[in-house]
């Protein structure tokens, strides 16, 4: 008995003095994962102070997001440039050490757990409380963090609803609750996550943006190049949007498919995207269907130009013009290994008819990886087709026309020399597809005209005939 109670006391004691040992395990990996985190997009979490004790730790995170200048709309509905805006947020966490963790009724199992909350303001130097209405529900971040014993690290975040009314009230920005959850390997080889948003509605004087049930599910992995390559769904019911001219604008039921890989050193990826149904005031549009593909990249060089560009976010204009024509330069190189792109299927229905598309441009490849562009463009081989609705290729050529005859010969805005204008504008376009399709230039079948672009060697034909920049001239 004495010998039993005495192995028990061991395993006991053996257990508790593990829990510090854990507590700095807990620490070396949320720093390993917090620098291996990619910074980019303006953002990076760093990790500031770590005090270790017997059970748990406490920990403190600099969140840090830079915003780059950008053009927006003001009230007036003018393009104005907003300037750069630096947002940051210290907060602590509280880990508590593994092997075993007990948390809110559950446990866990690893190296340590660890949550917190983000009360508002988020940032530090966002508006305080007392610049919204009283009738507001201020946002906060719920935080949830595992380490497994592999240093996998898994991030459960939630958004609950809240309600931001400014104090004029004419301002108004209500959410209505996100929450993801994400999974993250060690020194961020790969992540994987699920998002759930349910939406939000802001209102702004006249204007209104509503966004509704957006799903999104993610896995990727680093490849040797360093490129995160895998796959990426996004899903979201409804967006609508009222502007300050109410022009009304409803997008429903947009589905986005991406997938990305590299084999044999050579990167592909595909995009596949469809939406219903696209409203604006009273003209109804859609479906709309893409699927598309391209093949035989360079993974290394593709990083590089990745990385190049996001360099450019805070840049000045001169590194900014040296970074483009580092990219221009390594153009060759990427495309060594030959480049495809084929778009398998592009749909598009418009109020006044469709186009169905699909096509090729092929790249061989060239192993020194230093073509010229000039050689490189001979060298191209592309098949591309074009089915489009009569009504809408003659209406567009019909609004081309008018506008270069406005601007030869200005008329009075009277309703009768603007009638004259656009019966003379459908007049020349008639005549000039006719003499298309007489030539050969344009196919008619059925309601629709058929165009089938090749240029191979040089040659570019349309139709199988030689191109004429003549055809342009209308």
């Amino acid at each position: 008995m004495k010998k039993i109670i005495g192995i028990v006391g061991g395993v006991v004691a053996v257990g508790l003095l593990s829990y510090p040992g854990f507590g700095v395990l807990a620490e070396k990996g949320l720093r390993h994962q917090l620098d291996a985190m990619p910074k980019q997009y303006g953002m990076s979490l760093e990790l500031t102070s770590f005090s270790h004790h017997w059970f748990t730790s406490d920990a403190k995170l600099h969140w840090m997001w830079q915003m780059p200048a950008h053009l927006t709309q003001n009230d007036q509905g003018q393009t104005v440039t907003v300037s750069p805006q630096h947002f940051e947020k210290e907060f602590n966490i509280k880990i508590f050490h593994g092997p075993i963790v007990f948390h809110l009724g559950k446990p866990f199992f690893g190296i340590g757990y660890a949550n917190s909350t983000l009360d508002w303001p988020i940032f530090t130097n966002m508006p305080n409380k007392d610049q919204f209405s009283k009738g507001s529900v201020f946002p906060k971040i719920n935080l949830q963090m595992g380490l497994n014993f592999l240093f996998q690290t898994s991030w459960n975040t939630e958004v609950p609803p809240f309600n931001l009314i400014s104090l004029d009230k004419k301002t108004q920005l209500k959410w209505q609750g996100l929450s993801l959850t994400n999974k993250l390997g060690d020194k961020a080889k790969f992540f994987d996550g699920v998002i759930n948003f349910v939406g939000l509605n802001l209102i702004k004087d006249k204007s209104q943006f509503t966004l509704t049930d957006v799903q999104s599910d993610y896995k990727f992995k680093q490849d040797p190049s360093n490129l995160y390559t895998g796959r990426g769904n996004l899903n979201v019911a409804a967006v609508d949007i009222l502007d300050f001219n109410q022009n009304k604008i409803k997008l429903a039921d947009f589905a986005l498919n991406t997938a990305s890989d590299v084999n044999n050193n050579q990167f592909s990826a595909s995009v596949k995207m469809q939406l219903k149904k696209l409203l604006f005031n009273d003209k109804s549009m859609g479906p709309f269907e893409l699927d598309t593909q391209l093949s035989n990249l360079n993974p290394g060089v593709l990083y590089r130009m990745h990385q190049t560009l996001q360099q450019e976010q805070n840049a000045s204009p001169s590194f900014r013009q040296k970074n483009l024509w580092s990219l221009m330069s390594s153009l060759p190189e990427l495309v060594k290994y030959g480049f495809e792109y084929d778009l398998k299927k592009l749909h598009v229905v418009l109020e006044n008819g469709r186009i169905d598309s699909s096509g090729s441009v092929v790249v061989p490849s060239d192993a020194s990886g230093k073509t010229d562009s000039l050689k490189a463009l001979q060298k191209l081989d592309v098949n591309w087709n074009i089915q489009i609705s009569q009504g809408l290729l003659s209406g567009w050529v019909a609004e081309v026309v008018e506008k270069q005859m406005s601007q030869q010969m200005p008329i009075d805005q009277n309703p009768s020399s603007v009638e004259d204008l656009h019966k003379t504008a459908v007049i020349r376009t008639d005549a000039k597809i006719a003499s298309l399709l007489s030539s050969g230039v344009l196919e008619s079948k059925a309601s629709d005209y058929i165009i089938s672009i090749h240029y191979k060697n040089g040659q570019l034909t349309v139709n199988n005939k030689s191109f004429d920049p003549a055809w342009l001239v209308i």
